[in-house]
C-alpha cells in the first residue's frame, strides 16, 4: 500500500522572510508594518529602526529617491525606479532597483503598498570593472605603439644636441642645448612609463618584509623630508609576517605613494605617519562571497592639502593629474601592481585635511 505524501505548505511569514528580494510593507498611511531580512540587509536599516514609522521618517536619508515613488501613492499604480542610489544608516552606498506596488485586499480595496528592493551594486561594479579593463587594454595598445614611434626620434634629437654642445657656441646657445637635452630626457621618462603601463613586467613573487621595504624607501627620502621640515612618524608592527610579492615592484609603489604624500605638504612643514599592521579577519570577495583573509595593511597618512571629492574619483585614471609637471601614470601603475598582487587600495581624503592611502597585501601567514 502506497503511503500518501503530505504536502507541506509554508506559512506566508516563512516565505516573506526567505525571499531574496527586499520587501517593505506599508499600510494606507505609508507606515512601515513589515520588512524582511533581505530588505534590512539591502537598505541598511533594521526592523527595530523602521517598524511603526512613516516611510519618509524611516528612510529619511533617501527622501529624494522616495519622492520619485509619488505616482504610485497618488494614483494607485505600480512605479518602478531603475538604478537609483541608496544610502544606509551608516552611510553605506548601494545602487538598487526599487518598485512600489499597491496592495489590494480580496475586494479590490487598497490596504497599503509593497516596496520591492533589488540590490544591483555587484552587477554595476562588475560592469564598471569590465569597462575599465577594456579602456586600459585599448590605452595600453595605443601607448605601446606611440612609445616606440616616439623613442627613436627622441634619441636622434638628444644625440644631435649633444654633438652641437661640443662646438664653441655662445653662452645663450649652450643654455638652449642644455634645455633641449633636459626636456628630451623628461619626455623619454614619460615614454618609459607608457611602456611600463602598456606591458607590465611579470611578477617575481617571494616573501617580502614590508617593514624593511618601507624603511629602505624612507632612507632614500631623508634629505627631501628634512628640507621640507616634514616630521616622520613610524608605527610598524614588529611581529608582522612577510607579504607575498615582488619586492622591486612593491618598492616602486610605496616610493610613489610616499613622494605624493611629501608633495602634498606645503613648504612650511607637516607630518607623515606610516603604519603597518596585520588584519586577521579582513574580508575580501571570493568565489563563495566574503571570506576572512589575513592581510597586511600599510597606511601612509599626511596632513597636507588633501584631494577634492571630484578629483578623488579620478586619481587612478591614466593620465589624470593635478600636478603641473605630472604624467598621470604613477598612481595608475601603482594600482595595477597592487591588484596583480591580489591586494587592494583604499583612499580617504578631504580638501585641506590630508590624505590616507591604505594598501592591503596578502600575508604569507
Amino acid at each position: 500500500m502506497r503511503r500518501k505524501t503530505r504536502k507541506i505548505v509554508p506559512k506566508w511569514e516563512e516565505i516573506f522572510a526567505s525571499l531574496g528580494d527586499g520587501l517593505v510593507v506599508l499600510d494606507t498611511e505609508r507606515r512601515v508594518i513589515g520588512i524582511n531580512p533581505a530588505a534590512e540587509r539591502m537598505t541598511g536599516f533594521s526592523a527595530e529602526l523602521v517598524l511603526g514609522h512613516l516611510l519618509e521618517e524611516a528612510f529619511s536619508e533617501n527622501s529624494q529617491v522616495l519622492k520619485m515613488l509619488a505616482p504610485s501613492f497618488r494614483e494607485g499604480r505600480t512605479t518602478t525606479l531603475r538604478e537609483v542610489p541608496w544610502r544606509g544608516k551608516r552611510e553605506e552606498k548601494a545602487i538598487v532597483d526599487l518598485s512600489a506596488t499597491p496592495h489590494l485586499d480580496e475586494e479590490g480595496e487598497l490596504v497599503g503598498w509593497i516596496l520591492v528592493f533589488r540590490d544591483i551594486t555587484p552587477i554595476k561594479n562588475l560592469e564598471e570593472e569590465v569597462r575599465k579593463g577594456d579602456r586600459l587594454a585599448m590605452m595600453g595598445t595605443i601607448a605601446a605603439g606611440l612609445a616606440h614611434e616616439i623613442k627613436n626620434p627622441l634619441g636622434g634629437i638628444k644625440g644631435a644636441a649633444q654633438l652641437l654642445a661640443r662646438e664653441k657656441l655662445s653662452p645663450g646657445l649652450s643654455e638652449c642645448l642644455e634645455i633641449i637635452v633636459k626636456e628630451v630626457e623628461r619626455v623619454d621618462r614619460l615614454v618609459s612609463q607608457l611602456l611600463t603601463f602598456s606591458r607590465p613586467k611579470s611578477l617575481s613573487v617571494g616573501p617580502v618584509n614590508l617593514n624593511e621595504l618601507l624603511d629602505s624607501v624612507l632612507r632614500l627620502q631623508q634629505e627631501p623630508l628634512g628640507r621640507k621640515k616634514i616630521h616622520l612618524v613610524r608605527e610598524f608592527d614588529p611581529s608582522l609576517p612577510p607579504v607575498l610579492g615582488d619586492g622591486d615592484q612593491l618598492y616602486q609603489v610605496f616610493l610613489n605613494f610616499i613622494k605624493n604624500a611629501m608633495e602634498a605638504i606645503p613648504d612650511g612643514g607637516g607630518e607623515i605617519r606610516i603604519k603597518s599592521r596585520l588584519m586577521m579577519n579582513f574580508k575580501i570577495k571570493g568565489g563563495e562571497g566574503m571570506k576572512p583573509v589575513p592581510m597586511i595593511l600599510a597606511e601612509i597618512h599626511d596632513n597636507g592639502t588633501g584631494i577634492s571629492k571630484d578629483d578623488l574619483e579620478k586619481i587612478f585614471t591614466p593620465f589624470f593629474t593635478t600636478k603641473e609637471k605630472g604624467t598621470g601614470l604613477g598612481l595608475a601603475i601603482a594600482q595595477r601592481v597592487v591588484h596583480e598582487h591580489g591586494g587592494i587600495i583604499r583612499v580617504r581624503s578631504e580638501k585641506n585635511h590630508g590624505t590616507s592611502m591604505q594598501i592591503y597585501l596578502r600575508s604569507c601567514a
